[in-house]
């Protein structure tokens, strides 16, 4: 898996999908972007394809976990941010495929 920039570490593991999620799902997402897609869409077009391919890494790594590990981490990762809600670990985990999928759709259409 490619590493993280220094300037993530302190984030710890799969710390480039934490500040994304981290960034993205602030408390007033919904009032500026009506899907998930299109947050995903916006960020796609604000940053480089290293960080696009590192999420996809980390998405999948992530999604070898059991569902409940999955909704853990996505719980922790936002923290207080407030912009996503699970009602129980398979959404969330349907949730970060979802997500996989669409980056990956991102780079292939990069390349």
């Amino acid at each position: 898996m490619a590493k993280d920039p220094i300037y993530l570490r302190h984030l710890g593991a799969l710390a480039t999908l934490r500040n994304f999620l981290g960034s993205r799902y602030y408390q007033t997402v919904w009032e500026d972007f009506p899907s998930d897609e299109e947050v995903w869409n916006d960020y796609a077009k604000r940053t480089d394809p290293q960080t696009i391919h590192r999420l996809v890494e980390q998405s999948e790594t992530l999604l070898k976990q059991p569902p409940e590990a999955i909704d853990q981490f996505l719980t922790d990762a936002l923290g207080a941010a407030g912009g996503l809600y699970f009602t129980n670990p398979q959404e969330a985990a349907a949730w970060l495929h979802r997500f996989r999928t669409y980056m990956l759709s991102v780079l292939s259409q990069q390349q």
